[in-house]
């Protein structure tokens, strides 16, 4: 966290210093030019991501895009769960076999306990470029049950046939149903839409935040006809027998091209990211000789490198090497005129 605030730098230019303040200012450091400092937080989000991903296991990041990468790796932490301590929910419908009994008390305790859970997921998680479209339309992850080692893979647990479909929340957990899945299972258990009726039936509250004003005045789409849109990258309401509508989140983007599976929340993450990567980085070079100030007072020596440190949870970060200040802008800034850049010393 930020130790002390030194300056807060606005559109408007608005320098809390006296006349006397800034002829000394001037007369102090010579005229800034391009070759005074370094910046290109745009490569620094291409290069964090690269070394984020790598650090994940992922060994085929051939991508020197930074945009490109930024989503592989917001792609990568979205397919996961971050391991925290969560309130676990089980579904009246859901009935455990009794050879998976063992396999799913041990995740419900990880589940309760906050631990890793990344050995019960997929092994599609170590494709860097996969999407999987339940997960992208509900944040409904799947997991395998089995209690010991996967026999090809030490990473994840043995496989089971049937799997159990669960909504991840921040601070909850909805087991929703166990379902037989592969060569011998449900054929379309990834765009079954049962799932949406067991959420419905059981926790009506906490669907409140997907549901949609009205009732249906159509046919309940089939499986069928969800996977057909899914895999057009287009998102679908979900219709309950009640006919109660209900809308992802943004699950889809139907932009086209490589995006095109890609869970709209992914895709409007990385636009907020851009937009405040580039206003930080817009706002630095405007503002160069006012910073050099503070990059001085605490021993900044041209050339100044200045490198993005953070671009996550809202706020975007940089920081100047030698000086250890750093700069931040926060991606859900106002319009044009009203975007703030905070200045503080960063020792971290």
């Amino acid at each position: 966290m930020p130790r002390a605030i030194l300056l807060r730098l606005d559109a408007a230019i608005r320098y809390p210093w006296t006349i006397e303040s800034w002829l000394f200012f001037m007369s102090s450091f010579p005229p800034l030019n391009e070759n005074d400092f370094e910046i290109d937080l745009w490569g620094d989000v291409g290069k964090i991501c690269a070394a984020e991903l790598a650090g994940m296991g992922y060994k085929s990041v051939s991508s020197s895009d930074p945009q490109e990468l930024c989503i592989q790796y917001l792609n990568a932490l979205f397919r996961r769960v971050d391991p925290r301590p969560r309130k676990f929910h089980q579904s009246t419908e859901l009935k455990v076999p009794p050879d998976l009994l063992a396999g799913y008390e041990s995740l419900k305790e990880k589940i309760e306990k906050g631990q890793e859970l990344t050995p019960h997921l997929s092994g599609l998680l170590e494709d860097i470029d996969f999407n999987d479209p339940l997960l992208n339309a509900w944040k409904i992850h799947h997991f395998h049950l089995g209690t010991k080692p996967h026999p090809k893979n030490p990473n994840l647990v043995e496989r089971s046939g049937p799997i159990l479909l669960g909504m991840v929340q921040e601070n909850d957990f909805y087991a929703i149903d166990i379902i037989e899945h592969g060569s011998k299972g449900n054929p379309e258990v990834f765009y079954e839409q049962d799932l949406i009726e067991i959420l419905h039936n059981n926790w009506p509250t906490m669907m409140d935040r997907y549901r949609i004003n009205g009732k249906a005045a159509g046919p309940k789409p089939s499986n069928a006809e969800i996977k057909l849109a899914r895999d057009a990258g287009i998102t679908v309401f979900s219709q309950t027998n009640d006919g109660t509508l209900y809308l992802p989140t943004v699950g889809f983007t139907s932009v086209g091209g490589t995006t095109k599976d890609t869970s709209g929340q992914i895709i409007f993450q990385v636009m907020r990211i851009v937009r405040a990567v580039n206003l930080l980085q817009k706002l630095i070079v405007e503002k160069i000789s006012a910073l050099e100030l503070c990059f001085s007072k605490t021993g900044g020596i041209r050339p100044y490198k200045i490198v993005l440190t953070h671009f996550l949870d809202g706020i975007t970060t940089a920081r100047e090497e030698s000086s250890l200040v750093g700069m931040r802008v926060s991606q859900f800034c106002g319009e044009p005129g009203e975007e703030w850049l905070d200045v503080w010393l960063d020792p971290s």
